[in-house]
């Protein structure tokens, strides 16, 4: 077989009635040199059948079951049996474009540490109307060293709007991530995504960039799709913590880099998420949280403040008046009065119905 060999992980749990498209979608790439790695995360339906029945005829997919761990154990299974030039990852509700994998091995051929390319959306009915890919409308940015690559990312990629937590976008060199151990964490269960990419771009020195979407979101009706852990309602220690971690990950790639926004980055997240993560969401009366006011009061007293009283000077690039205010009061040492605005912000709608309802 020509050309790089690419190793695609896909971690599955109670996907039963997706991870066929999912399968079609990954081995219709228009490429032989492909090994489709499936890790069935202990599913309690018949996703590990339906896997092997496919595999019985397909000799580019290879099935493996774990006990049920999490999706960070299931893809770092994958990671130890991938035997790929290179690594990518997809979601087992998910799927690739039509001569995905082709395009890009004639692409990273040329020599890359990592690719990545935007994410589209399709609904799941509508699949098959997905063309495959025109490589002469292809537009590709290729960047040289280590402090380019990561400071284009932060600044002209805009990472918040264009999937940069995420790993199913992009294309991963595989001897980087064996020589240097890297693999996804398994003490967090949000953000884990972002803590990897973090640790991969302290290795990467060159990186390219194709403007075209390769990777498919597949919009499913709403009782086969996957809800996901970060849509939970965890409790405010749970939330910092997951949150600490991926700030953590941040810092360390700056001072690995020594490109100072990946630090002004770091700074505007662990601030953004400690209002929208957890005073917004156990605030919020719809999510019912079993927390009350004056608790959240002290937790953001205690844990909180701290971190906000050294990241002060994050704070004015923070996005709408409010936020801002909330922050400039937390900082100012006035944690109850903080969160009851953050309260009565969150819930104008609620608070109305019921001041109107009187």
């Amino acid at each position: 077989m020509s050309g790089p060999k690419f190793s695609v992980i896909v971690p599955a749990f109670n996907r039963e009635n997706t991870i066929g498209a999912c399968i079609a979608g990954i081995l219709n790439s228009g490429y032989d040199n492909v090994e489709l790695i499936v890790v069935d995360d202990g599913s309690s339906d018949k996703t590990l059948a339906v896997c092997q029945k496919i595999a019985e005829n397909e000799p580019r997919l290879h099935v493996y079951t774990k006990t049920n761990g999490g999706v960070s154990t299931a893809r770092n299974l994958g990671i130890t049996k991938a035997t790929g030039d290179y690594i990518m990852f997809v979601d087992s509700d998910d799927t690739l474009c039509p001569d995905a994998i082709k395009v890009i091995a004639s692409i990273v051929a040329a020599g890359t540490d990592l690719l990545m390319y935007p994410v589209n959306s399709v609904f799941a009915e509508k699949r098959h109307e997905i063309s495959a890919v025109t490589e002469d409308k292809l537009e590709i940015t290729r960047l040289e060293g280590n402090r380019e690559l990561v400071e284009w990312i932060y600044t002209k990629y805009i990472p918040q709007f264009n999937h940069y937590f995420s790993v199913v976008n992009k294309v991963f060199r595989a001897k980087t991530i064996h020589e240097n151990n890297i693999s996804f964490s398994t003490t967090v269960s949000l953000g884990e995504d972002q803590i990897f990419v973090c640790e991969y771009l302290k290795y990467a020195r060159s990186l390219t960039f194709i403007n075209y979407s390769f990777y498919y979101v597949m919009i499913w009706p709403s009782d086969l799709r996957a809800t996901g852990l970060g849509t939970k309602l965890r409790s405010p220690e749970d939330f910092l913590h997951n949150q600490l971690q991926n700030y953590n990950a941040l810092i360390a790639l700056s001072d690995n880099s020594g490109v100072d926004c990946v630090r002004e980055f770091a700074s505007n997240y662990i601030l953004d998420r400690m209002v929208t993560r957890i005073l917004y969401r156990h605030l919020n009366k719809a999510n019912k949280s079993v927390v009350s006011v004056s608790e959240i009061a002290a937790f953001t007293a205690k844990q909180i403040k701290p971190i906000v009283d050294k990241e002060r000077d994050g704070i004015p690039r923070q996005n709408g008046k409010v936020l801002r205010y909330v922050l400039r009061l937390i900082a100012a040492g006035y944690a109850g009065l903080a969160t009851m605005l953050a309260y009565s912000y969150v819930n104008a709608k609620y608070i109305a119905g019921k001041l109107k309802r009187r």
